[in-house]
């Protein structure tokens, strides 16, 4: 039983309406239960406390919470995973947490996923039948999060985006309508929610994801150099890594701790998918030799392709269940068609080294594009990223995200972003949510847009589901 509590939103007596009509529980300020609740799965930029949370069981759970918060005008935000490093599953209105649908169904070379499954659970329910989806690494982001804004992952070279997979879904609109759209039901529904972001057009409940077979063996690797051979693996990479067979895949990522103490290193990592360990050693030979500097130390193991992931330590966590990380995480991303040229890796090399501070560190990562990703039309999906070479992303890491730390990290990301820019695309991963992009409705969607504000004045003409740097309904 909930403790008592008064919340200044609504009389009393509407929770109360509210509670009975859920299947799911209500949760309200001053309960256990709520606190464990409210905390997303990692550190926000903003300490929001929502003036209820509805743990919803089910697509009517959800209807009631929009009603509610329409009678009410309290803004009414979905969470999965909670992983939006920009804040977007948290709110002081009320939260929709959707963690409680955790059904997941296998069939037919399909698998049918609630709102609340998490990437963990998905790989181990579908490693028994041979089968996988190509999505990230980290267990505990939510599938509906992740596929909506993309979804890539160590299999996206050679099967593409996670929201490439997405063949139906489950939505509930803002009018409170439950929607099941597919190619032949809301087609144009179905198209917007696979790869502009989720939270925009309703709340997605249910999805159907076309499944992939497992690789038989993948041959995983990790390579570090010291940081005075950076420029030299990043040029090396560049030629190399987007134009690799699709089975290759390389990612590039350069740490500079906060503390001068630890030295920066340089580090490549990834897999090749049914390789042996002959023809993998053979692949990275390309970029060892074009560094001509040995690598401080190899790891080199070839095996199936879930342990192989979880041996990068990429599917598993230091940190106990529910626990979450006290760092806090901002970024920039930017997509890029050509190879930086030396005097712009120079420089961001350099970068990542100027001002050292202790309370946060830098990172940049490098993911290899092309393959699959590349394969589907830009108008075909939402996603529109269809053309690029690599993606990199560089992001500040707080352990101690005091306002002078935060100060700091975002003007060194700002000035990091500068110099890397002029040399870009000019588009951003929407799943890398970046608050302080200009033209971001451009740099994430692209020539997609119009489509989109279409699409969203069709189904959310009112424009309920908002936040910073979502698509605005088209003008009647």
């Amino acid at each position: 039983m909930r403790e008592p509590t008064t919340v200044p939103s609504a009389p009393a007596a509407a929770w109360e309406r509210l509670e009975a009509a859920l299947t799911g529980t209500l949760l309200l300020p001053g309960s256990a239960a709520y606190e464990s609740a409210r905390h997303p799965a990692r550190l926000q930029p903003v300490d929001q406390r929502p003036v209820g949370i509805v743990r919803a069981a089910d697509g009517a759970d959800v209807a009631a919470a929009i009603a509610f918060g329409r009678e009410h005008g309290v803004a009414t935000v979905p969470r999965s995973g909670g992983h939006c490093y920009a804040g977007r599953s948290s709110t002081s209105g009320l939260l929709v947490d959707v963690t409680p649908m955790d059904r997941i169904e296998v069939a037919d070379g399909r698998v049918t996923v609630g709102a609340g499954v998490r990437l963990g659970p998905l790989y181990d329910t579908l490693e028994p039948h041979g089968r996988t989806v190509p999505m990230g690494t980290c267990p505990t982001v939510g599938v509906a999060g992740h596929v909506l804004g993309g979804g890539l992952g160590f299999l996206g070279r050679a099967h593409g985006l996670a929201s490439d997979r997405l063949v139906a879904a489950e939505v509930v609109l803002a009018d409170g309508r439950l929607v099941w759209c597919d190619e032949a039901h809301d087609a144009d529904l179905l198209w917007a929610l696979r790869g502009s972001g989720g939270g925009q057009f309703g709340v997605v409940t249910s999805l159907v994801l076309e499944t992939v077979p497992t690789p038989a063996t993948t041959s995983a690797f990790h390579l570090t150099w010291p940081y005075e051979h950076a420029a030299a693996v990043i040029g090396a990479w560049q030629a190399w890594a987007p134009q690799a067979p699709d089975e290759v895949v390389p990612e590039l990522r350069l740490v500079v701790p906060g503390d001068r103490r630890t030295a920066p290193e340089v580090s490549l990592f990834g897999m090749v998918l049914d390789a042996d360990a002959q023809a993998t050693t053979g692949l990275l030979a390309n970029i060892l030799d074009a560094v001509e500097a040995e690598p401080t130390w190899v790891f080199h193991e070839q095996g199936p392709y879930l342990p192989a992931v979880r041996r990068l330590n990429l599917l598993g966590s230091d940190l106990p269940p529910g626990a979450v990380p006290t760092d806090l995480k901002a970024g920039r991303s930017e997509f890029f068609r050509q190879a930086l040229p030396s005097p712009a890796v120079s420089a961001l090399v350099e970068r990542l080294l100027t001002d050292r501070m202790p309370g946060y560190a830098r990172e940049c990562t490098f993911f290899a594009w092309g393959g699959a990703y590349d394969r589907v039309p830009v108008d075909a999906t939402a996603f529109a990223h269809r053309e690029e070479s690599f993606l990199l992303d560089v992001t500040t890491v707080a352990d101690d995200p005091t306002p002078q730390v935060r100060s700091a990290a975002q003007t060194w990301l700002a000035g990091t972003w500068d110099v890397l820019h002029p040399w870009g695309a000019g588009g951003a991963y929407t799943n890398f949510p970046a608050p302080g992009l200009e033209d971001w409705a451009a740099a994430y969607h692209g020539t997609n847009l119009a489509r989109l504000r279409a699409v969203k004045r069709r189904y959310d003409p009112g424009d309920w589901f908002r936040f910073p740097q979502s698509v605005a309904p088209a003008e009647a």
